[in-house]
């Protein structure tokens, strides 16, 4: 895992949010900003260097994969490896779109440290296959 800066989670929902941060702790990651908000992740993407992403899928008043496209669209942010998180439900549902738009991992919830530090793994390692743990 090359995460050498702070982790940025966004959830809608801050008690999941907390959740995915104590995640990341158990797997060593400890630098993690929480958002609740597409406002205030914008604004903590332009004030901090983050070296990885998570977001919810459910996120309002855009989703998380809306984020992503932000991400992906800014040439300052392109390069932070994604993850979007999404119930087992929402990725069956959306599977074919995020796969066509290249979306490097989904990671179904919930899951466990392992999971995520595998997730991890491969958006950091430069791998350009798609996977949907």
């Amino acid at each position: 895992m090359q995460i050498t800066g702070p982790v940025l989670v966004v959830d809608a929902n801050n008690v999941m949010a907390r959740i995915v941060a104590e995640r990341l702790g158990q797997i060593g990651l400890k630098d993690v900003q929480t958002s609740t908000s597409l406002r205030h992740t914008l604004t903590q993407l332009e004030a901090v260097k983050f070296s990885l992403v998570l977001s919810e899928y459910d996120t309002h008043p855009l989703t998380g994969f809306d984020l992503w496209r932000i991400l992906t669209g800014r040439e300052e942010w392109n390069s932070i490896p994604f993850i979007l998180m999404a119930d087992e439900e929402r990725k069956r549902a959306n599977i074919t779109r995020f796969e066509e738009a290249g979306l490097p991992v989904v990671l179904a919830k919930p899951f466990s440290a392992d999971q995520l530090a595998a997730s991890i793994e491969l958006v950091t390692s430069g791998n350009p296959f798609s996977a949907f743990v």
